[in-house]
């Protein structure tokens, strides 16, 4: 998974955005977003060893050709997470690399519920 450095960085009090693929040969590193619900916990780890919880509250899909959809990436007045990947039915092009694309983005957007400051150390 990415993180848009364009983006705030997670706890911050803005939108921290991800990216990362549903499939690559095979399930990709957010196969599973496909299956949260409002309501879902989302968990991230900062290299610092906090623990930040977001909860799931919007998840929607945008058509990916269509321009208005990157607003999903800009500043929010919240703290939030918005992670995007692929979505819809896998449209075979014939690429040679990547054989093919999807013609929509899954956007999930979560708000943050609690930080729990040092809990883990980065390293395991």
């Amino acid at each position: 998974m990415a993180w848009y450095n364009f983006s705030a960085e997670p706890g911050t009090g803005s939108n921290a955005v991800f990216a990362g693929e549903v499939t690559w040969f095979g399930p990709g590193v957010v196969f599973a977003l496909t299956s949260v619900t409002n309501g879902d916990e989302i968990r991230l780890l900062g290299s610092a060893g906090t623990e930040l919880t977001y909860i799931g509250n919007d998840i929607f899909q945008v058509d990916a050709d269509d321009p208005e959809s990157l607003q999903v990436m800009r500043a929010t007045d919240e703290d939030v997470i918005t992670i995007i990947t692929c979505d819809g039915d896998f449209v075979d092009t014939g690429d040679p690399v990547f054989g093919g694309e999807y013609p929509y983005r899954l956007v999930v957007r979560a708000g943050l519920a609690e930080t729990l400051p040092g809990a883990v150390s980065a390293g395991g």
